[in-house]
């Protein structure tokens, strides 16, 4: 049987978006950023 792997790809679509005028995807995209900037390496 093949293993499957899920790969969330919100996280990359946020990061590399352009800035929206959209209040929850400037939302997202700042929470995304932020998280990037302090969780990875």
């Amino acid at each position: 049987m093949k293993q499957k792997v899920y790969i969330e790809t919100s996280v990359l679509s946020y990061l590399t978006a352009r800035p929206s005028n959209d209040i929850r995807a400037i939302a997202n995209q700042n929470t995304t950023i932020e998280w990037w900037e302090n969780r990875m390496p």
